[in-house]
């Protein structure tokens, strides 16, 4: 009898250190923060460098200078960069060797941001930063399919899962995939 109780004493550890070990992996895989961007076929990681939160706000014309205009509900704006490299395929000449990669994503979110689904076209586009050699319409990236989550709101925070395509004027396509956190205020 003494035998087998300490047999079993071990076993309920490994077990309890286990499951402990499972619900952490699982608590952190949710709010991981890894957002992707496809271009030409070939994902990568981005770095989320900003994030803007504009209160009263809508989305304006993504071809003027002043892309959010004041409005009924409220834009996310999220700058990305990342190292891209051209292939030799690309017969867009969308990126130049060795580029690092920077844009803008803007997304409509409601007056008063909870949990829930928004479709990407007519909510959302992407404006290229930089590329001054390129016409206005070769920066601007508009919605063709996707939706945003927005999870996990709280007053000062919200999460949200970004899953969409996005093609400019001369057929250039960017896609994104991945979480990022919103700051709301200062």
């Amino acid at each position: 009898m003494g035998v087998s109780d300490h047999r079993k004493k071990p076993t309920r550890a490994v077990v309890c250190l286990v499951t402990l070990a499972a619900l952490l992996t699982a608590c952190s895989s949710r709010y991981r923060l890894d957002l992707n961007m496809t271009i030409e076929e070939k994902s990568r990681k981005v770095k989320v460098e900003q994030t803007q939160y504009v209160m009263d706000a809508d989305l304006g014309d993504p071809h003027a200078d002043t892309r959010v205009r004041a409005g009924q509900g409220n834009v996310a704006v999220v700058t990305v960069g990342t190292r891209a490299r051209r292939s030799e395929r690309d017969r867009l000449n969308f990126l130049s060797f060795d580029e690092y990669l920077r844009c803008q994503i803007y997304m409509q979110l409601p007056p008063m941001p909870q949990p829930d689904t928004i479709q990407l076209p007519d909510n959302s586009f992407v404006y290229l930063l930089g590329r001054y050699d390129r016409p206005v319409g070769e920066k601007v990236f508009m919605p063709v399919s996707g939706f945003f989550v927005v999870d996990s709101a709280s007053s000062g925070r919200f999460f949200i899962s970004l899953d969409g395509e996005y093609h400019n004027s001369s057929g250039a396509t960017l896609a994104f995939n991945g979480r990022m956190k919103i700051k709301v205020g200062d």
